[in-house]
């Protein structure tokens, strides 16, 4: 899956200027990347915390309007709310694959 994003919204954050945009960019990889080994510790110690780190995640990828993703997190919580389970292997694996994906392109706009 190609996920979507666009920069309008840093872009005007930082009023065009690439160089900005180029340290905002690295700023955002290096926190959702931070986020994500946050995310591996709570799945594996099924710590209640995960959902918190899901909530940050969104944050993140609102502010690159990925919406394909800040869905897919929100579907993870509100299925974990309406059956009271942690997410499971394969939907945290899933997710996590589709970020790591979109941090290698994220790290594409800055080279």
């Amino acid at each position: 899956m190609d996920t979507s994003i666009d920069l309008h919204l840093m872009r005007q954050i930082v009023f065009d200027d690439e160089k900005l945009l180029e340290e905002m960019i690295g700023e955002w990889i290096a926190d959702t990347e931070s986020r994500v080994i946050q995310m591996d510790l709570h799945f594996r110690e099924k710590n209640q915390l995960i959902f918190k780190n899901l909530h940050d995640l969104k944050t993140n990828l609102s502010m690159i309007s990925c919406h394909d993703l800040v869905q897919k997190c929100q579907l993870m919580i509100d299925t974990s709310v309406s059956t009271e389970k942690l997410m499971d292997e394969k939907a945290w694996s899933e997710l996590r694959y589709e970020i790591d994906q979109l941090i290698e392109k994220m790290k594409m706009k800055i080279v």
